[in-house]
């Protein structure tokens, strides 16, 4: 995002230089992109905000020179941009939304308002080049609860894996029943009800607890479907013919690696000869946990791509995020930045200005070339 250098009013006295350190070591300072950006992202629903909040906190510390960010001895990290000023560098016609950004990161603690008694934004400074007043909005407290941030990041992160890991135990342990439920002699109706019901519960938004009780369930209706059902006498029970259609049905439903994410339109043929490099990754693989497991471990060993592939995986899902990261895995070498690039395929795909299809169909091993192109740029 491009900074301002100069983003304050100055009045009755020189500029100022950068403010006096605290006495932090500049390695210290938190860097407000790495620091305080990323985890505001990964924090975002936790603090309920959406990404209008999200891009105005961002937009604040554009008018901040410096990555690294201090306070000064009071405390403070003033922005004295203007409301108007802020709503342009945001891309918006007016103030309003501004006006309400800055309440919301009031209410949560991010901000200060300090105003001045003509209620403009300034900063006066002495003939000596100290500073008397400042007025505007105070992002000190963002600045100095940077140790906390990232700490409820990383328990959103964990959280994110557990929930992801119990997802993918669900959907083992679902995949199982479905395999007695197709070697069974007889069906009831009941039961098919059962398994719809199991499909759809773990299609909904994952959450810790459902989905612990959703597996306890399942395994439940596991041991009880061993012993094949022989009531023929069952009022409720369907003929073979359309138990069978049924079943079936229900299995090409639920083909994916992840049965809670939108199913895609490429065969798993296409999918391996766009993305070689992950298809030979995943190959030995078996089950949603190993599969993720895999993903999960390749990630880590492209540089910065850690918590882009967290981001990826709880923005767009498992499925659409591996698709992304086997694309950047082909691109690999020319690629600089493999965590900033990741993030953008995210960004682009949850605003659906790039679906993932496009994205392999753009990768040269799709139509079987031997050369590689720029591809997404």
């Amino acid at each position: 995002m491009k900074q301002i250098t100069s983003p304050a009013i100055e009045r009755a006295g020189r500029v100022v230089s950068e403010a006096p350190r605290i006495g932090l070591a500049r390695f210290a300072a938190p860097h407000k992109w790495r620091d305080l950006s990323d985890p505001l992202k990964i924090c975002a629903k936790r603090f309920r905000l959406n990404s209008t909040d999200i891009h105005f906190l961002e937009t604040l510390l554009s008018f901040v020179p410096d990555d690294h960010l201090t306070l000064d001895p009071t405390g403070r990290l003033i922005v004295f941009a203007s409301n108007a000023a802020i709503a342009r560098r945001m891309g918006l016609s007016g103030d309003s939304t501004v006006n309400r950004c800055i309440r919301r990161a009031e209410d949560r603690g991010f901000v200060q308002r300090i105003m001045s008694p003509n209620r403009k934004r300034y900063r006066r400074v002495g003939q000596g080049g100290q500073t008397l007043h400042s007025y505007g909005i105070d992002i000190g407290p963002l600045v100095a609860g940077h140790e906390r941030l990232r700490m409820i990041a990383d328990e959103v992160l964990t959280e994110a894996a557990d929930i992801e890991a119990l997802h993918c135990d669900c959907a083992d342990e679902l995949g199982r029943l479905r395999r007695i439920l197709d070697k069974a002699s007889t069906v009831s109706a009941a039961m098919l009800e059962t398994m719809k019901d199991f499909t759809r519960r773990l299609r909904r938004v994952p959450v810790l607890d459902l989905l612990s009780t959703l597996l306890d369930e399942i395994r439940e209706a596991i041991d009880l479907w061993k012993t094949p059902v022989k009531d023929t006498n069952d009022p409720a029970r369907l003929s073979d013919a359309v138990a069978h259609s049924e079943r079936r049905r229900e299995h090409n439903q639920n083909i994916s690696i992840d049965e809670a994410q939108p199913k895609t339109e490429l065969t798993e043929a296409e999918i391996a000869r766009a993305l070689p490099t992950l298809s030979a990754i995943l190959a030995e693989k078996k089950g949603a946990r190993e599969i993720m497991g895999a993903l999960n471990d390749t990630a880590k060993l492209l540089p910065n791509s850690d918590r882009a592939w967290s981001y990826a995986v709880s923005t767009l899902g498992p499925m659409q995020a591996a698709v992304l990261l086997g694309f950047v895995i082909e691109r690999g070498e020319k690629i600089v930045n493999h965590g900033g690039y990741l993030r953008r395929l995210v960004d682009l795909s949850k605003h659906e200005h790039l679906s993932p299809i496009e994205l392999l169909r753009r990768n040269p091993h799709f139509n079987g070339s031997r050369h590689q192109t720029s591809g997404f740029q």
